[in-house]
């Protein structure tokens, strides 16, 4: 039994024994259900910066960042199947939730040449973030089937078990500690002023997601076949950002990108990328100024409600659509 599912699916009867070990499940052959399943995520990224920066003649510019992060993340979702009004069981729902929160630290480095004074030249490195980790882990499942009795005709019986409860199936709450080291970034930049009226600038970024590793977890489990997998399942991302901006003149200017993200995945598709264009205009006013933008984000990816032990629903195939309208106001003092 997992944590995850066998021990709950087991106290709530949708596995069962016919006798020894051998399990079955509720439902019988030939019988299908629909499946749904709801996914809610909130979390937020944040940092802390120091740094520190110098330059010679002003053609040559170094910096470097120390900074400090926190992070936080919590997810709850739902995965019900439903079964057919003459099947045994009614439906059943499985909740998990997680919760995730730590503290870590990077550097980054950065340099920008400026050969002439319409052209510059940037580098930076990224060096991993080192966060300590703290992570929850609670599930519950509720059952509901259906029997027909002679005298009292259909009725219902519900089961329900959570990570919760006490007994012989007790799952957690489950909490743990561990250290994170996230991928390593390097980006390359090529910047021009022409005139004092166009800037254009595209920026290049290589971020190496199969550095990523685990360690030090405080309930002794060995990351050696995570952070092999790790390796396995992922590559070198390879990222690109162009933008551009126009002055007509001292109040009205324009401006355009693209950015583009590949897959992280070694075996990747046509639905790890994701892409977006914008566009905006700003008006400076002197002490008082206006900016707007507007973003279209698209991207697509395939979704498996589950995939344990050989047993996986099918792929199901998503389309993402983002619409983003900015205005920004501000005065200057």
């Amino acid at each position: 039994m997992d944590i995850y599912s066998n021990g709950l699916a087991f106290s709530t009867f949708l596995l069962d024994t016919a006798g020894g070990y051998n399990y079955h499940s509720v439902l019988q052959n030939g019988e299908l259900v629909n499946q749904y399943k709801t996914i809610k995520e909130d979390g937020y990224q944040g940092e802390y910066a120091i740094s520190f920066g110098t330059n010679y003649k002003d053609k040559f510019y170094l910096g470097a960042t120390v900074g400090i992060q926190s992070i936080f993340y919590k997810m709850s979702s739902t995965y019900s199947e439903v079964a057919p009004f003459d099947a045994d069981l009614d439906f059943f729902n499985f909740n998990e939730y997680v919760k995730i929160s730590g503290a870590g630290v990077n550097l980054k480095f950065g340099a920008i040449y400026r050969p002439i004074p319409e052209l510059r030249i940037g580098a930076a490195i990224h060096t991993p973030t080192w966060y300590s980790m703290s992570q929850s882990i609670e599930n519950s499942l509720y059952a509901q089937y259906q029997y027909t009795d002679p005298e009292i005709g259909r009725d219902k019986l519900a089961y329900e078990a959570s990570s919760a409860d006490d007994g012989e199936y007790y799952y957690g709450p489950y909490r743990f500690d561990y250290d994170l080291k996230t991928p390593w970034r390097a980006i390359l930049s090529v910047a021009t002023v022409l005139k004092q009226k166009a800037i254009i600038s595209v920026d290049y970024e290589y971020v190496d997601y199969g550095s990523a590793k685990f360690s030090d977890a405080s309930d002794g489990v060995d990351y050696f076949g995570v952070n092999q997998g790790i390796k396995e399942i992922y590559q070198g991302g390879h990222n690109l950002r162009a933008g551009a901006e126009y002055r007509f003149n001292s109040l009205f200017s324009l401006r355009a990108g693209y950015s583009y993200q590949g897959s992280p995945y070694k075996y990747a598709n046509k639905f790890d990328k994701i892409q977006s264009a914008s566009g905006g205009f700003g008006l400076n006013f002197g002490q008082f100024y206006c900016d707007a933008a507007y973003t279209y984000r698209f991207a697509k990816n395939d979704t498996q409600f589950y995939d344990f032990d050989g047993v996986s629903s099918d792929l199901i195939s998503n389309k993402y659509i983002n619409n983003e309208a900015r205005i920004t106001l501000g005065i200057k003092f």
